[in-house]
């Protein structure tokens, strides 16, 4: 992430905030198929490849792991349609991207990836998370924000249970936000 903040105030005055609204209207124009496609291959737009995909396009055979993330995902497009909320959406979405003999993704729980994937499709859908998901990077965030460490299994975190001075965003702002916060500051919390 390019962004770096000290307090969460200064999320909201970042251009990754307004680049994450654009990401999420966009999608939220998009057909569920064409929102699968697009978010499988990591699009912030019709042109732009978000960061987390573009570092991990380079290294990792991201082409290959995208069409398989999208035919599984499309497999099961009926599934994601019936999904009432975002959780039932990222478990469904983990499920699928670590089915079958060859998975588009060997570990997708808590990647950043796949929560990206599952909130885009989720965009399309009407639908938005209720909690702060932790990925690694939001993990930390959160870890440093509470002063300790969470246990490792912890899927989320509600929001009553963060600072006050964090409270007053939505969760999936929040959860770039404890990225940001996390970007820069010394790995006192790596696992």
């Amino acid at each position: 992430m390019a962004c770096s903040i000290n307090h969460p105030s200064e999320y909201k005055g970042s251009t990754e905030y307004y680049d994450e609204e654009a990401t999420r209207n966009w999608y939220s124009r998009l057909s569920l198929e064409s929102a699968i496609n697009a978010a499988c291959l990591g699009k912030e737009n019709a042109s732009k490849r978000h960061p987390h995909f573009h570092r991990k396009w380079q290294l990792n055979n991201m082409a290959t792991r995208s069409q398989k993330a999208t035919k599984a995902l499309i497999r099961c497009i009926d599934d994601i349609r019936a999904c009432t909320d975002f959780d039932n959406l990222l478990e469904l979405v983990e499920q699928e991207l670590m089915a079958g003999p060859d998975p588009a993704w060997e570990n997708s729980r808590n990647s950043v990836l796949t929560y990206d994937i599952a909130d885009w499709i989720a965009c399309s859908l009407g639908l938005a998370p209720e909690y702060v998901y932790l990925h690694d990077g939001c993990r930390r965030g959160v870890e440093m924000a509470l002063g300790r460490r969470l246990p490792p299994r912890q899927r989320y975190i509600c929001l009553d249970e963060l600072p006050n001075q964090w409270r007053g965003m939505k969760p999936y702002q929040l959860e770039t936000a404890f990225c940001a916060f996390a970007s820069g500051k010394p790995k006192q919390w790596k696992r």
